[in-house]
């Protein structure tokens, strides 16, 4: 027979704070959950991982940590059932529920991250192949004084693909020049070589991030469209399995288009740009950064920027970019 519990409950976290500090995020990290995505009708199971934040004001000892489980729980429930099919939507719902069970709270924040695979075909074997990505979701709730609640909901991919490194390809063109040079070969001649002979330098592994950040009403950006921008813009993709054939094209391929980390960021920009000048609101907010992986340093190379969109078309109509 079990003991007889205590029928007295104390609420701790309602009580006052001995240290009246206010707090900006409190809450959990880590939880690991299963989450369905369905694309045109397909369901794909994510294991993600949370992280659950509201804040604190001044006067209050804690948060109560099981609410922000109860609304992680109760939206996943429900989105399960209703086939949502966006992660960040799922975030900004949680969100929103978090400000609605915690009425002492005035911000919510919710965190996705979670491995995200697609199906490539190797460039000349044509073999099917899963590539692998991560996949970035979040959403911020705001109470406003009026008791409504502003969300904005972000999106994000991490790809990893190829750079080659531009000012190496230059100097293995002098030095190749002066070789050709002293055996004898014409400008021309020389011209004609350097042109079709693929020419040595460094390269690395490289990881693009791309985030956008949306009103919560708006229609969501597709994950996948944003693959293609980050796996465009470097010098390369990169792939699990290849055969020789696709060796030889896919490390061809990547030293025609040698970029250093500054060439990969406007590039991103100038595509996502093109892609969803007229579809996304100025407010729309933009996050990149990328980073090479030197092979011959002791150091990587980085470089990030955030901007809306309405200052990155500003930017392309004075620079003509």
């Amino acid at each position: 027979m079990g003991k007889s519990l205590s029928k007295i409950l104390s609420d701790i976290q309602a009580q006052d704070a001995e240290i009246p500090l206010y707090i900006n995020r409190v809450g959990i990290r880590g939880l690991k959950k299963s989450v369905t995505r369905e694309r045109e009708d397909v369901p794909t199971h994510l294991s993600a991982r949370f992280e659950v934040y509201v804040d604190l004001p001044a006067s209050q000892k804690g948060i109560h940590m099981s609410r922000n489980l109860e609304a992680l729980n109760a939206v996943i429930d429900r989105a399960v059932e209703t086939d949502t099919s966006d992660t960040e939507i799922m975030c900004g719902l949680i969100a929103q529920d978090l400000l609605q069970r915690q009425p002492t709270a005035t911000e919510a924040c919710v965190k996705l991250v979670a491995d995200y695979f697609l199906k490539k075909t190797t460039p000349q074997s044509n073999k099917e192949i899963s590539a692998h990505y991560m996949l970035k979701a979040r959403a911020r709730s705001v109470r406003k004084s009026d008791g409504s609640i502003d969300t904005w909901k972000t999106i994000g991919i991490k790809a990893t693909g190829i750079t080659v490194c531009p000012c190496s390809v230059e100097l293995t063109r002098d030095y190749g020049e002066e070789k050709l040079h002293e055996l004898g070969y014409t400008s021309e001649q020389i011209n004609e070589i350097l042109e079709v002979v693929p020419l040595a330098s460094h390269n690395q592994r490289s990881e693009s991030y791309l985030s956008i950040t949306l009103p919560f009403d708006h229609p969501s950006i597709e994950a996948n469209d944003l693959v293609k921008i980050l796996e465009s813009s470097m010098s390369g993709e990169i792939y699990d399995l290849l055969k020789r054939p696709d060796e030889q094209y896919v490390v061809i391929k990547a030293h025609e288009s040698p970029r250093f980390v500054e060439d990969v960021i406007r590039r991103i920009l100038v595509l996502f740009y093109k892609k969803y000048k007229t579809e996304l609101p100025p407010e729309t907010q933009i996050w990149v950064s990328q980073t090479n992986f030197e092979s011959i340093h002791s150091y990587d190379a980085y470089a990030e920027q955030g901007i809306t969109l309405g200052r990155l078309s500003k930017e392309m109509e004075e620079n003509g970019a």
